[in-house]
C-alpha cells in the first residue's frame, strides 16, 4: 500500500484505478480528477497523472498492457451504437476516462483482482494469461452496465435461448433401471 503523495508519473502501461473507500485525487492533463467511493478511472500507457490520497483510503490500481486491454474491449463493445461515448477503445484517447460503477459493482469485481494480482508469475505463460484473460472478462462482464450508453440496458440475468436437439426434451420416457441392468451388464 502506498500512502504517500505519487508526484507526476509515467506508465508504460494503461492504468485502472478503483476507489472503494475514502478519496484519491488524481491529476492528469486534462484537470484533476477526486475518485470517491463507487468512481472509476482509466488512463493510457504514457499518460502522466499525479495522486494525492486522504490518509484512510481503499483502492485497487490496475496496469494492463494497452494493446491487450484495447483489442479485448473491442470484442466485448462491438456494437459501438450502444456503448457510452468515449468509452469504445477506439473513440478513447488514452486520457482520462472517469465512470461511476457504484460500491456495489467494484465490491463484485474486488475480488477478481485480488485474484489478477495473486497469478503465479511461475506458472508457465500460457497457463497464467489464460488465467488473467479469464479473470479480466469476468470484472469487464460485472462492470458492462457502466460501459454501455443508457438505451443499451444489459438484463441483470442473461438469458441463453438454447437451440437445435439436444435442448429439447426427451421423445420418450427414461427406461427403468431394473429393464436397463441386463444390457448394462453386458457393457
Amino acid at each position: 500500500m502506498r500512502a504517500e503523495r505519487i508526484h507526476r508519473a509515467v506508465f508504460g502501461h494503461a492504468k485502472i484505478v478503483h476507489v472503494l473507500e475514502g478519496a484519491a485525487h488524481i491529476e492528469t492533463a486534462t484537470g484533476i480528477h477526486e475518485l470517491t467511493p463507487g468512481y472509476a478511472m482509466a488512463l493510457g500507457a504514457g499518460m502522466w497523472c499525479s495522486v494525492r490520497l486522504d490518509p484512510t483510503v481503499r483502492l485497487w490500481t490496475l496496469y494492463f498492457d494497452e494493446s491487450f486491454l484495447r483489442s479485448h474491449m473491442r470484442w466485448v463493445l462491438a456494437d459501438t451504437t450502444r456503448v457510452r461515448p468515449g468509452v469504445h477503445p477506439d473513440a478513447w484517447d488514452g486520457s482520462a476516462l472517469v465512470l461511476q460503477p457504484g460500491v456495489d459493482i467494484l465490491h463484485r469485481i474486488e475480488p477478481l483482482w485480488r485474484q489478477i494480482s495473486l497469478v503465479n508469475e511461475t506458472a508457465p505463460p500460457e497457463v497464467a494469461t489464460t488465467r488473467l484473460i479469464s479473470l479480466f472478462s469476468r470484472a469487464v462482464e460485472i462492470a458492462l452496465p457502466t460501459l454501455l450508453a443508457d438505451d443499451g440496458a444489459v438484463p441483470e440475468r442473461f438469458v441463453l435461448p438454447v437451440r437445435g436437439r439436444l435442448a429439447q426434451p426427451p421423445i420418450a420416457r427414461p427406461v427403468p433401471c431394473a429393464a436397463r441392468s441386463s444390457c448394462c451388464a453386458r457393457a
